[in-house]
């Protein structure tokens, strides 16, 4: 294969797959639990195999020069980018900021579930209605996501777009 840059044109045609279907799951799903999220990550396995298997099988010394890891890195923040804007695929996101609505007031997010009247005033008609496990599971997220979870929310936003680019921009 002829190479640019140190790149063989493969990896860099397999690249461009992953971001072709993220960007075709960005536009396509459209609502929570939309089941088109399932078909493109299926199709997203055949690259991210064959890219796999030609990084892997082509030899220890291309593999330890650092260009596939650059690469997959380089992929892997565009991909995140690219659906930075679109809908979120679950109703988690809801709960995420919810956990951190609670940590910015000062409670515990671990003492009560969402429907505890303790929580009362924090409820709200955009962000409430939609916590799953409100009724009967405090919070089961450890503490290193509460801290992602809480940033937002101390910076004064607790909105689900805020919330998304904190969450998904995480490692």
């Amino acid at each position: 294969m002829k190479r640019i840059a140190g790149l063989d044109w493969s990896l860099l045609a397999l690249a461009g797959c992953l971001l072709a279907l993220s960007a075709a799951g960005a536009v396509a799903v459209t609502h929570f639990d939309d089941p088109r999220v399932g078909v493109i990550m299926l199709l997203q396995c055949v690259p991210y195999a064959v890219a796999t298997w030609l990084v892997v099988s082509s030899g220890a010394e291309r593999a330890a020069s650092g260009r596939a890891l650059a690469t997959i890195l380089l992929v892997g923040v565009a991909m995140r980018c690219l659906l930075l804007p679109g809908t979120p695929v679950s109703n988690d996101l809801f709960r995420y900021i919810w956990d951190g609505r609670v940590q910015a007031a000062g409670i515990n997010p671990y003492l009560y579930v969402p429907t505890d009247a303790a929580l009362s005033a924090l409820r709200d008609a955009a962000i409430y209605p939609f916590i799953n496990r409100a009724d009967y599971a405090p919070t089961i997220y450890p503490p290193s996501s509460q801290i992602v979870f809480g940033t937002p929310c101390r910076c004064g936003s607790s909105h689900a777009a805020a919330m998304s680019i904190s969450w998904r921009s995480r490692f």
